[in-house]
Formats: structure tokens, C-alpha cells, sequence
């Protein structure tokens, strides 16, 4: 796990409110909104967060889609699907988790 990738986790930890943290050096971007909603609005912003750390609380098949289109570097999710680590692995993104389900 790069530096990126623990400050996001630790931030995602230490702020309850938070379901996902976007790191990438000093910048940080976050969300407390629900589902996949936020990387939805990400890409309807065109918000560049190609290379960026990701930590999710809930990594699941549409969202790992998503992470495609964002070109994330690495991600975390606290719960994972099976799908989502199977879309991850197709497309060579590393990904940790605490929970697959």
C-alpha cells in the first residue's frame, strides 16, 4: 500500500462521515455521499482524478467500473465484492480490502 492509498484508508477511518477519500500527495478530495453517487458526480464534474488513491467504504462491481472510467491508481474498500475484485484484477488495478464479501 503506497502513502497515497494509507492516508486515504486513515482518513476514511477517522472521519465516519466520509465514503470515500481521493488522495493523490497534498491534494485530498472527499465525499459523504451514499452508493457510487459520488464517482458519478466526479466524472459529471470532469474532476481529473486519474493517479489518484482511492478508499471506499463499499467496493462493488459498478463502482469498480466506475474506478476504470476515473483511472484510478490503487484502491481500498472496506467491503469488496467479488465482482469488483474481479473487474479490478482484469484492468491491473492494486486493491486491498478489510471485508470481501
Amino acid at each position: 500500500m503506497n502513502k497515497d492509498l494509507e492516508k486515504a484508508v486513515q482518513l476514511l477511518k477517522e472521519y465516519s462521515e466520509y465514503t470515500c477519500v481521493f488522495v493523490k500527495g497534498e491534494e485530498v478530495f472527499t465525499s459523504n455521499r451514499k452508493g457510487v453517487a459520488p464517482l458519478i458526480a466526479f466524472l459529471d464534474e470532469k474532476k481529473d482524478v486519474s493517479g489518484f488513491a482511492l478508499a471506499d467504504r463499499i467496493a462493488g462491481k459498478a463502482a469498480a467500473l466506475l474506478y476504470i472510467d476515473l483511472k484510478v491508481k490503487e484502491v481500498y474498500g472496506e467491503v469488496m465484492s467479488v465482482r469488483g475484485k474481479e473487474v479490478l484484477e482484469k484492468y491491473h488495478i492494486p486493491y486491498t480490502y478489510q471485508t470481501l464479501v
